[in-house]
């Protein structure tokens, strides 16, 4: 009864040990899935902010082209109203002149 007893004992005690393994090897597994969940978040955020930065520097890029490309529209735009605007006052000028001359 006593080597019945005995290895009974030794069973729960070799049990609680396998069960004290699994529990550290749990606690390792979690610890290092922590520690990749963590790579894998940092690497993340970093691929995250380059694309921001290069995404925010590409559309910076666009609106400067855009801006130079309608200021040069406008500048164009300006002259020829210019041009009309002198052609119309001279235009004015002759038909001034040329009434000018003929009520005389």
């Amino acid at each position: 009864m006593l080597d019945v007893l005995s290895k009974v004992k030794q069973a729960e005690e070799a049990a609680q040990q396998v069960l004290g393994d699994a529990q550290q090897k749990a606690a390792a597994i979690r610890a290092d899935a922590n520690r990749q969940g963590k790579a894998i978040l940092d690497n993340a955020k970093t691929d995250a902010a380059k694309l921001s930065e290069q995404t925010i520097s590409r559309a910076q890029q666009d609106a400067a082209v855009w801006l130079e490309n309608s200021r040069t529209a406008c500048e164009n735009e300006c002259r020829a109203m210019a041009q009309k605007s002198r052609d119309k006052l001279t235009a004015a000028a002759n038909l001034i002149a040329e009434r000018i001359v003929n009520t005389l």
